[in-house]
Formats: C-alpha cells, sequence, structure tokens
C-alpha cells in the first residue's frame, strides 16, 4: 500500500508518481518523460495577503529539441549517472 498524496499536492504530480509506481516496469514512463512532465507542472506558489492565503501560477516553458528536454538550471542529463 502506497502513501496518501499530502493535503494540496499537485494532481498533475500526483498522478505522475502513480504512473511510476505501476507494478510492471514497462507501463512505468521512461526518465525522460518524467522529467519532461515534471518540467510541465506548473508550481504554485502560496503567499500571505493581508492575512489570506492566495495561490499563484508561475509561468514555465520547456523545450523539446531532438527528442531531448532542454532544461537551462537544472543538469537532466541521465547518461552522466550510472542507472
Amino acid at each position: 500500500m502506497r502513501e496518501k498524496p499530502s493535503p494540496g499536492t499537485n494532481h498533475k504530480f500526483v498522478a505522475l508518481y502513480e504512473k511510476c509506481w505501476q507494478h510492471k516496469p514497462d507501463v512505468r514512463p521512461e526518465i525522460r518523460q518524467v522529467i519532461l512532465e515534471l518540467n510541465n507542472i506548473e508550481p504554485l506558489v502560496v503567499s500571505e495577503n493581508f492575512g489570506s492565503k492566495e495561490i499563484e501560477t508561475m509561468e514555465k516553458s520547456v523545450t523539446l529539441e531532438n527528442d531531448e528536454v532542454n532544461v537551462p538550471s537544472y543538469d537532466c542529463d541521465i547518461n552522466k549517472y550510472n542507472l
């Protein structure tokens, strides 16, 4: 039995990690697909404004070129790691 998502967890993130938990390895997404989906999930920023909480969505873009995921601020080159 897997843990339940924390309240307020982005539903897209929950769907992604549930795909990764599939019993059959062939059904699980490849790491490149996981990276792409993670980068497409818009982060939520919770800010306090006069005692009330507002949730703002930050814009984020991901570029796919030649079947590679290009993420400017992260080192996502899985070829550097022993998997």
